[in-house]
């Protein structure tokens, strides 16, 4: 079986998997765009509506990222406060986990009543 096109088909697109880049960093991303892009059939989609896509899921990402650094603390001292209730009996000492909470930069730790 021959390998080549039919005279009256276009000649074949060339492979990007031919184009990797040489910096294996590069090479990295560049795999995870062409496996972003597969999942997400961004080549069927038109440049804006991709550029639109991208910038909700940026979006949404970054208000999980605010959500998680700003509300993920309290929420994390609450329930060790519950657990220590519902192991222990009694509410339990908090003064080290609030001060490992204020170490990691959290300047709310001192809050978290």
């Amino acid at each position: 079986m021959s390998r080549t096109a039919p005279p009256h088909m276009p000649p074949p697109r060339p492979n990007k998997a031919k184009h990797l880049p040489k910096n294996p960093i590069a090479a990295f991303f560049w795999r995870q765009w062409v496996w972003v892009e597969g999942t997400f059939v961004f080549s069927m989609l038109e440049a804006w509506e991709v550029a639109l896509i991208l910038t909700i899921f940026t979006f949404f990402f970054v208000l999980f990222g605010i959500a998680v650094t700003q509300y993920l603390p309290q929420h994390v001292m609450l329930i060790s406060k519950r657990a220590a209730y519902y192991i222990w009996g009694t509410e339990g000492e908090d003064r080290f986990f609030k001060q490992w909470l204020s170490s990691a930069g959290l300047s709310d730790a001192g809050k978290l009543e």
